[in-house]
């Protein structure tokens, strides 16, 4: 009997229930008997992400002339001087194309191309030298091309590498070999470290070149073998 009479109680609830959702459907749209869809969570974000979404998410202008900038600068090296340097290119609507950076002994160094709107150009050179975080470097601009190539415009491309110990005159003598030959250089790194055993101090530089096409390969890798006996130093020459 007890069981009978739960039965009996599920189904009037049951129907009764039935009964107020259909009524509800006729006097309310079928929008509002669906459920609002549950809050998203969303992470908290750090004050330097939000900075970067906000400048990331800008709508940039459309430009119609743009002027390209060959900057330099170089000063004390500390944490967070790429940063500064970056954060003033980009409030005065820079744009970063190529750079190089380092650390020369104890001072940072850098170079860029950057692209940056005509009329913001002078605005740009002026924050440079002006902005309080960047007293400590000294900076310096000029009017370039995106793209100059000064290299002939028959070349093939090849790598070089250079090791052995370090003495006054090395750098030297490798450019003005490469400038005897006509080669452009791309682009030259070089550094100095104590070997592992002895103490002694190696050289290193590495190169990219632009070789004329009417300066066979098997050449100019002869030519670097003479370069080694002279300097003492090993050489490789890779074509790209």
């Amino acid at each position: 009997e007890y069981m009978g009479s739960q039965n009996l109680f599920l189904s009037c609830f049951l129907c009764h229930f039935f009964l107020l959702m259909n009524a509800l459907r006729r006097l309310l749209p079928a929008s509002r008997l669906i459920a609002a869809p549950a809050a998203r969570y969303v992470p908290a974000r750090s004050p330097a992400v939000c900075s970067f979404v906000r400048h990331f998410n800008t709508e940039r202008p459309v430009v119609k002339s743009e002027t390209s900038l060959a900057l330099t600068a170089s000063g004390p090296d500390r944490v967070g001087i790429v940063k500064d340097l970056c954060q003033v290119i980009l409030d005065q609507g820079g744009n970063i194309l190529n750079s190089r950076m380092t650390t020369l002994g104890g001072d940072f160094a850098v170079i860029m191309l950057v692209s940056i709107p005509d009329e913001n150009a002078k605005p740009l050179r002026e924050a440079l030298t002006s902005a309080p975080n960047l007293k400590d470097l000294t900076v310096t601009t000029r009017h370039t091309k995106k793209n100059h190539v000064v290299s002939p415009p028959s070349t093939y491309r090849a790598s070089m590498t250079l090791e052995g110990a370090d003495h006054p005159g090395m750098v030297h003598a490798v450019t003005e070999y490469l400038a005897m030959k006509k080669v452009n250089i791309g682009n030259l790194e070089t550094e100095t470290e104590i070997a592992p055993m002895g103490g002694t101090v190696l050289f290193k530089l590495s190169a990219r070149l632009d070789i004329p096409s009417d300066i066979p390969f098997l050449e100019l890798v002869r030519r670097t073998e003479q370069l080694e006996n002279i300097l003492g130093v090993t050489i490789g020459v890779v074509k790209k």
